[in-house]
């Protein structure tokens, strides 16, 4: 086992000018090389343009994300709620726990609804993986490109409003949750 030779021989190793470092740590140099090895960068102009990309990228990604919300909402928003289990609370003051029937699950499951839900999901899914690996490149331009284009997509994406049972539907269940309280534990 001493006597094996471990080392790689050097006629297989491509020519010092198209050999690009592999970083290990954050750095600023400019040559580095994105995702395929056809996406090289070599010059400012070609990182610019790649931290460009990148920052429309991670908008993109939010945009994608807030497009999936509305859509939920849309759907939600859509459905008939019955308001008798809200108006006309059981004597629990607890919420009980139903699972949805073998048919009913299928209907959902196949439904047009979860299928858009499904492809976007895979396509955030498939942004949110790239912006991980082009982090991974360790260069700092291109670590700033991808926090910055999320922050934008945020900005502009971000603010989802929380559909809530209005508070006239509430109050009922919060007058009686005392007289609940006292049959319960008395």
């Amino acid at each position: 086992m001493e006597d094996m030779d471990m080392s790689m021989p050097m006629t297989t190793a491509a020519p010092a000018a198209k050999r690009i470092k592999m970083w290990m740590y954050f750095h600023t140099e400019i040559a580095d090389l994105v995702l395929f090895k056809e996406w090289r960068i070599l010059t400012v102009k070609d990182m610019i343009w790649t931290c460009l990309g990148v920052i429309a990228f991670g908008i993109i990604l939010e945009g994608i994300k807030f497009f999936r919300f509305y859509v939920e909402q849309k759907f939600k928003a859509s459905l008939k709620v019955q308001q008798d289990a809200i108006l006309n609370p059981s004597k629990t003051m607890y919420a009980t726990l139903t699972f949805p029937s073998k048919k009913a699950y299928k209907k959902k499951l196949f439904s047009g609804h979860h299928l858009i839900q499904t492809i976007l999901f895979g396509i955030q899914l498939v942004f949110s993986y790239v912006l991980m690996l082009v982090f991974m490149t360790f260069s700092l331009w291109l670590c700033i490109a991808v926090c910055v284009g999320l922050t934008i997509g945020y900005y502009f994406f971000g603010s989802r409003e929380i559909v809530s049972t209005p508070v006239s539907l509430i109050k009922p269940i919060q007058e009686n949750s005392a007289e609940r309280i006292e049959d319960c534990c008395s």
